[in-house]
């Protein structure tokens, strides 16, 4: 003879925290002392720390596996906490056609979500939305971060990128811009010379090529470093005057 199928004590029993989150008004004529932690029967709930976070979501869910308020974890969010509330500058920038779909208005600033910006200025780029809300560095064209037909080495340093390597490089002077770190590879146009230094050397510390050093800022120290040795010299002439 089969034993009696044992009744499971309420989630108030076993989760009582959670009857401080059931939401009377949308669960009307639901009673909660019926249903055990293991009901898979979709209800309201309300967060304790903001009225204004409702949202249903199974028993089971939230008393076996410990899921809270959805819009305290950022993964849904209402109006007056959205990004496009929030960051209201930041919209300015939202894309006008690219973002089809997304709503700005029902993320939080804090999403996951990649997302296509404008600037003033007529670049796009794209970015993951909480990068652009918690560390905005602005356009990466304007910036100079990346590099676009107003800011690339070639268009800002035509006789620097005049050296680029023609096979040692894995950009080209249009890819980079003229403040960038990239180490590339460089030949001198006077003596031929290779040699590899970062874009940012040759362009703001008027570096040139290592051997011959054609550029302005080598020319004084190979100058003055002449000078000082040839003052160093003995004065041959007037050693070969005394001996006579």
């Amino acid at each position: 003879m089969k034993e009696p199928t044992k009744k499971l004590p309420p989630f108030t029993e076993t989760n009582p925290e959670l009857l401080n989150e059931w939401d009377n008004d949308k669960n009307a004529g639901i009673d909660p002392y019926l249903l055990s932690a293991g009901s898979i029967k979709k209800v309201w709930w309300k967060c304790t720390k903001n009225s204004a976070h409702e949202w249903p979501a199974i028993i089971y869910n939230r008393a076996r596996k410990g899921k809270g308020c959805p819009y305290c974890a950022g993964q849904l969010t209402i109006p007056a906490e959205s990004f496009a509330k929030l960051r209201p500058a930041l919209m300015k920038e939202w894309h006008p056609t690219k973002n089809e779909g997304i709503d700005p208005w029902s993320l939080p600033p804090g999403g996951q979500t990649r997302v296509w910006w404008r600037c003033d200025n007529g670049h796009e780029w794209s970015t993951l939305l909480f990068v652009r809300a918690k560390h905005d560095k602005g356009c990466p064209y304007c910036t100079g971060r990346v590099a676009s037909e107003k800011n690339s080495l070639e268009t800002v340093f035509p006789e620097i990128a005049a050296e680029w390597h023609p096979t040692k490089n894995t950009k080209t002077p249009k890819e980079v811009t003229s403040k960038n770190n990239y180490r590339a590879w460089w030949k001198c146009h006077t003596c031929l010379f290779e040699w590899q230094a970062p874009v940012n050397m040759r362009t703001v510390l008027n570096s040139g090529c290592p051997l011959c050093g054609h550029d302005e800022g080598a020319l004084k120290s190979k100058k003055t470093r002449i000078e000082k040795e040839e003052n160093e010299l003995p004065n041959y002439d007037s050693v070969l005057t005394t001996s006579l």
